[in-house]
């Protein structure tokens, strides 16, 4: 007998892939877009028609199985163009948080600049109110600008009324527009 040795051929990278008899769609997109289709029409169903998830399960199947049957759905770009287009979205978005982030911090420095130029004002306001009242409540006895608010002036009321109403009936008298202050360097009292 005549023995001839055969070589297994070598399966070459140029071979094409078997194309599938069945999905020839995509699966992935399939899936994606059946349980989306599912779920609303399952949830307007529930809603409107009270039917169930019935009908949500039928449209989730038949949504799969034509999406994912149909070539016309399938992905027919290469893989090198399939990581090109996934490079340039990610370039994009990269370049999109950028921008905000840039955005953010201009933002946030003209915040900052009005905080600061609000606090200079309000600084300024303060001091411009201390300066003033310094200058026009002192102590008519010892001449002290150390003075302090009490509380508002009340006057008495007449004699008839408190002895129409009862002498100690629960009111203090008639508040005024005016304020009763205390020095705090002599301890005197004054109304202004």
């Amino acid at each position: 007998m005549d023995d001839k040795k055969t070589t297994p051929t070598k399966k070459t990278e140029n071979t094409e892939k078997k194309e599938p008899k069945f999905w020839k769609g995509d699966t992935a997109s399939a899936f994606a877009y059946a349980i989306t289709i599912g779920f609303f029409v399952g949830a307007a169903n529930m809603i409107f028609l009270h039917w169930g998830w019935h009908p949500g399960t039928v449209s989730m199947i038949l949504t799969f199985l034509i999406v994912g049957t149909n070539p016309a759905f399938a992905d027919k770009r290469t893989p090198e163009q399939r990581k090109a287009d996934a490079d340039k979205a990610m370039q994009r978005i990269h370049e999109e948080r950028l921008q905000k982030e840039a955005k953010a911090a201009k933002t946030q420095a003209q915040a900052d600049k009005m905080d600061m130029q609000l606090k200079k004002n309000q600084l300024k306001i303060q001091k411009q109110q201390i300066k003033d009242m310094k200058h026009s409540i002192k102590c008519p006895h010892c001449h002290s600008h150390n003075v302090k608010p009490i509380g508002v002036h009340r006057k008495d009321f007449s004699l008839s009324r408190e002895i129409m109403w009862g002498y100690g009936s629960g009111s203090n008298g008639k508040a005024t527009k005016k304020t009763d202050f205390v020095c705090m360097k002599c301890g005197k009292r004054f109304v202004r």
